[in-house]
Parts: C-alpha cells; structure tokens; sequence
C-alpha cells in the first residue's frame, strides 16, 4: 500500500516505524521543514525513493498514496484531511484531535462517507507504558471519567495554540467526546 506522511515533527517518528513494520511502501513526506524531513530520512533509513515535499496537495496529485497519516499541528488536521480525500482520495490516519470542532469532525466524516475511504483517529498513548500505569495506580470509583484526570495531568505539556486549539474553559475539543474504552471495558 502506498503511503505519505503529512507532518515530520516529534509525533512523526512512530507513524514512520509503524508504516515500516506493517511494510508500507512509504513513496512520500511531507512537512514545511527541509530540515525535518532529511533527519527523518537519515534517521530512519528511508530509501531514496522517498520523495519530499513542502506542498502536501502537490505530494498527493504528484505520488496518489492510498493511505495519508496526518501528524501536523491540530489546527490543521481538518483541512488537511478534506484535501487529502478529496484530491488525493487517500484513506487516513490522523492524530489526536482528528478536528478543533464538531463542525470540522462531521465535514470529515461526511467526505469520508461520500469518498467511500476509511478515516483513523490515532490514540497511541492507550498503550503508553505510563498511562497504562496511571490507569492501573489512580482508584476508579465510577464518580469522575479518568480520561479527566489524565487531561490535567497532561494538559501542561499539550502544544495548542491559544485561540485555535483550545475550545471552551480552556478545554481540547477531543477531550470533551473522547468515547474510547478502558482495556478493563470501563468508558473513560
């Protein structure tokens, strides 16, 4: 399966393992960064037929990947999700929050429908060692979510932009319909 990445910054490293461990034919990066995307190269050894591109609508016109995993800054994920089933009509995988709005996440859904391509919330942190330690320590009593919890916990080290990634008292938009399931079956 043909595969670009959109986004070569912190998050990016596990997109680039995964797609290498489940033997993607990884054809394209893209990130604004010419810097970014040649230490990804000489980091992770990726072939030379790996192409890089700052235009993410001229990577996918130029190399029509299949599957498009999206790891830019949140601000970004929902137009760049549209352009991607859209003119690349590319499935994907787009990390956490998929969209800073309802809006944004039905218009996502809607052209995923209307394309016929499958859409991916990435919610690797599930199995971060840490979290499944927290989730294992911190006492559940059914009277608070735990996904709350582990938002304050982390919210000092979330990288949103003020005014865009943040929706209400001062709350991410994934947060507030995260609808995901403890391994224990609880709703967190």
């Amino acid at each position: 399966m043909k595969y670009a990445l959109i986004g070569c910054g912190r998050i990016s490293p596990n997109h680039i393992v995964a797609a290498q461990k489940n033997h993607l034919d990884i054809v394209a990066i893209c990130d604004l960064s010419e810097r970014n995307m040649k230490d990804k190269i000489l980091k992770f050894r990726l072939p030379d037929s790996v192409k890089c591109y700052t235009d993410y609508k001229e990577m996918l016109v130029q190399e029509k990947p299949e599957l498009v995993a999206i790891a830019t800054e949140s601000g970004r994920h929902a137009q760049i999700a549209v352009d991607c089933m859209e003119l690349g009509h590319a499935n994907l995988i787009i990390e956490k929050p998929i969209a800073l709005s309802l809006a944004d996440a039905d218009r996502i859904i809607e052209v995923a429908d209307r394309e016929h391509l499958k859409v991916c919330a990435c919610h690797q942190n599930r199995f971060n060692k840490s979290i499944r330690k927290i989730r294992q320590d911190v006492p559940w009593n059914g009277a608070c979510k735990m996904g709350s919890g582990l938002r304050v916990l982390f919210q000092s080290e979330m990288a949103w932009d003020v005014g865009a990634g943040r929706r209400g008292a001062d709350e991410p938009v994934h947060s507030q319909y995260r609808s995901s399931t403890l391994d224990d079956g609880r709703r967190n």
